[in-house]
């Protein structure tokens, strides 16, 4: 038998992205392997020393809406979230990738009314809520979807705020080089331990920058966020507020059915989590010290709880009474169209000793 001559390969992967990967969640279908998800992980200390590193931990990754919390500091350190009232619970909602449940909704715009804004001025775009119940009984009720809709419309009234308070402008408040989006890549580069310059950024879904930073300065910057060391007084502050109010409401982080809320809610608000896109986490410690960052390299979101909880299972930062009320999350179900039970996502990594 004669065969031909293969054709020759050559892949290209621009900056080497998630060279250092590891295999992390395996999909598995009844005893067999039908999907591998590979990321990266690092946990670190707020001096930026790395106490557990799944993969590359100097690996880069956009940290999408895991950044809301520090794209909120702005309206901490203008003076805007006192001068305008705002609430805890709607500070919860400013750190948020909300589900735009009724809840949502009325605290963004109770902040922006408190500030003399409306849904109009967010720049965030619209789509329809991602609580269902929600999007179905506004169609029903013939109501399109606005801007308050969007799961970052609080993170965009922070924005604003902020703008409001030092009297920058407010059209073009998403663009790289306003005055707000500079002062949130300086207060981003403290919290990881980077020069701003060296921060990284291309345009999120939402139209404002998303940063591109090395796994360990995340897990570093989360660190720092809960324990308030290794930053400036005001800046620990500003951080604590925030981390504050979202672990005491975390409904507002997110929603019903959503990881971060349930984590938090789970963990009795001993632990921070912000969620973000294409399979991005970021979790803050601060009974520990620690903070840490995950990736999946793919981007599918499914393979990121299991791997944060085992992670923090391994630490003992998850009891058992904990874990077992966020099963569904740690070992998710695979289930045919007829409902049946044929597999289950499963982590594929051991950790041995303790960070």
């Amino acid at each position: 038998m004669t065969t031909s001559a293969q054709p020759r390969v050559r892949i290209s992967v621009p900056h080497h992205a998630f060279a250092g990967d590891v295999p992390v969640v395996a999909v598995m279908r009844g005893t067999m392997v039908g999907s591998l998800h590979r990321g990266t992980a690092a946990v670190a200390d707020p001096d930026g020393t790395v106490q557990l590193a799944l993969g590359d931990p100097s690996q880069p990754a956009f940290l999408r809406s895991s950044a809301k919390p520090f794209q909120l500091l702005p309206a901490l350190v203008t003076g805007a979230v006192d001068r305008f009232g705002i609430t805890n619970r709607e500070l919860a909602v400013l750190a948020a990738s909300h589900s735009a449940e009724p809840r949502h909704q009325e605290a963004v715009l109770s902040a922006l009314e408190k500030a003399g804004l409306t849904e109009e001025a967010l720049r965030c775009g619209t789509h329809p809520p991602l609580h269902e119940a929600t999007a179905k009984r506004q169609v029903q009720e013939g109501r399109a979807p606005s801007p308050v809709c969007n799961n970052c419309s609080g993170a965009h009234a922070g924005m604003l705020l902020a703008c409001k308070a030092e009297g920058w402008p407010l059209e073009s408040y998403g663009q790289p080089d306003h005055p707000l989006q500079r002062l949130t890549r300086k207060l981003l580069a403290q919290f990881a331990g980077m020069r701003e310059d060296d921060i990284r950024f291309a345009v999120d879904n939402c139209a404002v920058p998303t940063f591109l930073l090395p796994i360990e300065s995340t897990a570093t910057a989360f660190a720092r966020f809960v324990t308030g060391r290794g930053v400036p007084a005001d800046l620990a502050r500003a951080a604590a507020r925030i981390s504050t109010a979202m672990r005491e409401n975390p409904g507002m982080v997110g929603g019903e059915a959503r990881f971060d809320t349930d984590l938090m809610t789970a963990a009795g608000g001993s632990i921070l989590a912000k969620g973000g896109a294409e399979g991005f986490q970021g979790i803050g410690l601060p009974e520990r010290g620690l903070g840490m960052a995950l990736k999946i390299s793919d981007g599918n979101a499914r393979a990121g709880a299991p791997v944060t909880l085992e992670i923090l299972r391994r630490l003992d930062l998850l009891d058992a009474e904990t874990l077992s009320r966020l099963q569904s999350y740690a070992n998710p179900e695979v289930r045919n169209h007829q409902g049946e039970l044929v597999g289950r996502l499963t982590t594929v990594f051991e950790i041995e000793g303790r960070a």
